[in-house]
């Protein structure tokens, strides 16, 4: 059987895994230059890619178009037959959906010392793990971009990964760290992180309301805490940013035929069945998800 998984991220690769296992041919088309998708983008998950993709990479059932971009799909007799930019036609038996998520980009917060969870993960790497000797005094915002009036969706993984970050700060500096919420929501061992850090000194403060004024030294933040206007000031701010749907979902729905929700999701008529026939998901193009 022919199987053709569409992302070259994480979940893309997982499925591919599963295929290639079962003795399937595998062709996974990777809209940019190298397969990774968010998951290559993140310091401490990049080198567990590598690794995992390297358990298939060489498999001789298994192909990799790189920067590649379906321009039309034909069905006949239960057959796919796939049509990329370039003018190449493959065909397949099945297609897996597999598009990932797309961070969303604050743009209406972000500057020089207000910065998403992804740029800050990337002053660590930079750095070798060590932190500026300015990053003294760091809040944590939550829920930016999810859970708001104009997005309720929750993105299910930013209380974990703050959390995180929380972790990695810790064991390179001493800073004042405090983690505004509006709900926390953990699943698994981040109970007993949140608790293990607040014994540490870690403050979490419920707070909706964000308002940022950033200078040269620092960042003023203003918020709400019951029905009290409070005012404090930190070196830096780190955005907890949600998770949309990959903007190429849309673009498919059309060209395979399967439908989408409020969201922008995939709608699941089976567990991991589009209502595409022939069509199935896999990882973040159904919701947001941790990785497993």
């Amino acid at each position: 059987m022919k199987i053709l998984v569409i992302g070259g991220g994480i979940s893309g690769i997982s499925a591919a895994k599963v295929a290639l296992g079962e003795k399937h041919d595998v062709t996974i088309l990777e809209s940019t230059p190298e397969p990774g998708g968010l998951m290559a983008r993140i310091a401490n998950c990049r080198v567990g890619f590598k690794t995992f993709f390297d358990e298939v990479r060489d498999n001789e059932r298994l192909t990799v178009v790189r920067d590649a971009k379906i321009t039309k799909v034909d069905k006949a007799d239960k057959t796919f037959t796939v049509t990329l930019e370039d003018g190449q036609l493959l065909t397949a038996d099945r297609v897996i959906i597999a598009t990932g998520l797309t961070p969303y980009d604050p743009v209406e917060y972000k500057g020089k010392r207000v910065l998403t969870s992804l740029e800050y993960d990337a002053v660590i790497d930079q750095r070798q793990g060590e932190l500026p000797a300015d990053f003294n005094k760091i809040g944590f915002f939550l829920c930016v971009g999810s859970r708001s009036k104009d997005y309720p969706l929750c993105s299910s993984v930013c209380c974990s990964y703050t959390l995180r970050e929380v972790k990695w700060t810790l064991q390179r500096a001493k800073p004042e760290i405090t983690v505004f919420y509006n709900d926390l929501r953990f699943f698994g061992q981040e109970f007993y992180m949140e608790k293990a850090y607040r014994d540490a000194g870690v403050k979490f403060v419920r707070a909706n309301s964000r308002y940022f004024e950033e200078d040269e030294e620092g960042v003023t933040v203003r918020y709400y805490v019951g029905g009290q206007l409070k005012e404090e000031r930190f070196n830096y701010v780190v955005l907890a940013i949600g998770l949309r749907p990959n903007p190429q979902l849309a673009e498919l729905s059309k060209l395979f035929g399967f439908s989408l929700n409020d969201y922008g999701f995939i709608n699941e008529k089976e567990p991991l069945q589009t209502d595409a026939e022939g069509v199935y998901v896999s990882g973040g193009a159904l919701e947001p998800m941790n990785i497993k």
